[in-house]
C-alpha cells in the first residue's frame, strides 16, 4: 500500500520578504504597468497618425469631387 504524501509544510518566517524586498518589487511591477501604459499609448498615436491620414486622402478626394460637380454645372446642353 502506497504511503500518504506528507502534509504541505509552511515556510518559516525567515523566508518572508523583508519591506526592502517588498518595496524593490513593488517597483518592478510598477515598472512593468508603466511599461504596458507607454506601449498602449504608442498603439493609439499609431492609430489616431492613421486615422488622419485617412481623413486627409478622403478629404482631398471631396475636393476634387466638388470641383468636378462644380465645372459639371456650367455644362450646358
Amino acid at each position: 500500500m502506497p504511503e500518504p504524501a506528507p502534509p504541505p509544510t509552511t515556510q518559516p518566517d525567515t523566508a518572508q520578504k523583508t519591506p526592502v524586498e517588498e518595496a524593490i518589487d513593488m517597483t518592478l511591477l510598477l515598472r512593468d504597468k508603466l511599461n504596458d501604459g507607454f506601449n498602449l499609448l504608442r498603439d493609439l498615436s499609431l492609430k489616431l497618425k492613421d486615422i488622419n491620414r485617412t481623413n486627409k486622402t478622403t478629404a482631398k478626394e471631396f475636393t476634387s469631387l466638388r470641383t468636378a460637380l462644380r465645372s459639371l454645372r456650367g455644362v450646358q446642353l
